[in-house]
C-alpha cells in the first residue's frame, strides 16, 4: 500500500533530522533516516501492525503508531487506497498536545 506524508509530519521529520545531524553528526542522522525508512516500508506492507494510538481513540479514523528511536512516533491512519502519516511526534511533549494537533 502506498504511504503518504502530510505536510505537518514531513516538516516534523525534517526538523528532527536536522537536529540529530547538528547535535550527533552525520552517522547518527543516517542511522535515524534508515530506521524511519524501514518503519515506513513495513507500514506499507503491514498497515495494521502499528498499535492503536490511545490518545486518538475517540476519533472517527483509527490512528496507529510506531515508536522510532525511543524518542519519536510515526502516527498514521489507513485510508481507502493509501496510508497517511499524519504526524511525526516527539515523545517528550505533553500527549494532550497531540489531540489538539491532529
Amino acid at each position: 500500500m502506498k504511504v503518504k506524508w502530510t505536510p505537518l509530519a514531513l516538516a516534523e521529520l525534517q526538523k528532527t533530522t536536522r537536529y540529530i545531524s547538528k547535535e550527533f553528526g552525520k552517522t547518527a542522522k543516517s542511522k535515524f533516516i534508515n530506521e524511519v525508512s524501514s518503519i515506513t516500508q513495513m507500514i506499507g506492507r503491514e498497515p495494521f501492525a502499528g498499535k492503536i494510538e490511545p490518545s486518538l481513540e475517540k476519533r472517527a479514523k483509527t490512528y496507529r503508531s510506531f515508536v522510532v528511536s525511543r524518542l519519536n512516533k510515526i502516527i498514521y491512519f489507513i485510508d481507502d487506497n493509501h496510508i497517511e502519516i499524519a504526524d511525526f511526534w516527539a515523545l517528550r511533549q505533553n500527549p494532550d498536545k497531540l489531540t489538539n494537533r491532529i
